[in-house]
């Protein structure tokens, strides 16, 4: 077939025909991309799950098992205490006292100086009032001593207050307060009643259980 021919044969096509090729090839494009597109969707879901929860999480202590992250310090039982306070300009009040050396199960209470029931070897420890403080990426934590437990204090203003002798909806504002930082406590202008100390009621000097 010559050229004259071929040409003459192409043009008896009808465009009808050329259009749905052209379609039919477009609609064969289109999963593709959409393919792609729920891919890269998934990808962003599972990664929003790992991650998510591990910024969600920076301010906690690392905790791997059954019971509450406790360590054994001096010959005495320090627990993670749910009251954390806000530790900036207060560590001219610590005493540095050692590191973590070992650990035991999260199922278990440690039980020999300097041992941890969670990962955290290597993590410094201080001495503040009657607790413990121990340093965990860059963050304080606070360990009350397991036999003041059922008497666990909470401060504010250089007051302790035995917990219970708060509400739940004071230990909640409580708990906000020493989480922000000072310059904005400073602005914070009402304070529930029960933290009223004029007389010294539901309260515990700092100084005497030092």
């Amino acid at each position: 077939m010559n050229a004259k021919k071929f040409s003459d044969a192409m043009s008896e096509l009808d465009t009808k025909y050329v259009d749905e090729a052209l379609n039919y090839k477009t609609k064969m494009k289109k999963p593709i991309w959409i393919k792609w597109g729920i891919m890269a969707a998934c990808l962003c879901l599972i990664i929003c799950v790992v991650t998510i929860p591990r910024l969600l999480n920076g301010s906690n202590p690392p905790i791997s098992g059954d019971l509450a992250p406790m360590v054994y310090v001096n010959n005495k039982l320090y627990q993670y205490t749910d009251s954390q306070l806000d530790f900036t300009d207060k560590e001219s009040q610590f005493t540095y006292l050692g590191e973590i050396e070992s650990k035991v199960s999260s199922s278990q209470e440690p039980k020999e100086n300097f041992q941890a029931n969670d990962d955290i070897v290597g993590a410094k420890v201080y001495q503040y009032e009657n607790n413990i403080v121990v340093l965990i990426d860059g963050k304080y934590f606070l360990y009350s001593h397991m036999e003041d437990a059922e008497n666990e204090t909470v401060e504010f203003e250089g007051q302790l207050f035995n917990k219970s002798d708060l509400s739940e909806e004071t230990l909640e504002w409580l708990e906000w307060y020493n989480s922000i930082p000072p310059e904005k406590q400073l602005a914070v202008n009402s304070i529930p009643a029960e933290l009223y100390t004029d007389d010294g009621v539901g309260t515990v000097d700092a100084d005497q259980e030092k």
